[in-house]
């Protein structure tokens, strides 16, 4: 049923505008994402854990991203970037579901992505109030 709702209420049009602007040949890899963003990708994605601490989808992320540099990009939800993803030229790719989801390529990590005692805490409050993962 997800293929058929709009663009509003599904992540379909974000992942159609995501697939456009990473080109035909790009590589995905989702961090922090919900189960609309694999099933609506016009492409095969990586993922690094469904339930898994969003800190370490991005590490894993980053890591993967970090083989093929020139052809891997990450799409984020905003609430898992860390201060090692450069917001300034990271692209916000869009919002589905009231959610922020920003593409991030290599040269957008500064440092080490480590989640700060008040990263993990804002991750588990929002896990508790979305109640879905």
């Amino acid at each position: 049923g997800y293929p058929l709702f709009n663009d509003s209420s599904s992540a379909r049009g974000l992942m159609q505008q995501v697939g456009q602007r990473i080109g035909p040949d790009a590589e995905l890899g989702l961090v922090a994402w919900k189960e609309q963003n694999l099933l609506m990708a016009d492409r095969d994605a990586a993922t690094f854990g469904f339930n898994r601490r969003w800190d370490r989808q991005l590490v894993d992320g980053v890591a993967w991203q970090a083989a093929q540099p020139q052809q891997r990009w990450l799409l984020v939800q905003e609430d898992a970037l860390l201060a090692c993803v450069d917001r300034t030229s990271a692209e916000l790719a869009g919002v589905a579901n009231r959610r922020r989801w920003w593409l991030v390529r290599p040269g957008d990590i500064h440092g080490p992505c480590v989640a700060s005692a008040e990263e993990q805490e804002r991750e588990r409050a929002l896990h508790r109030i979305d109640g879905d993962e």
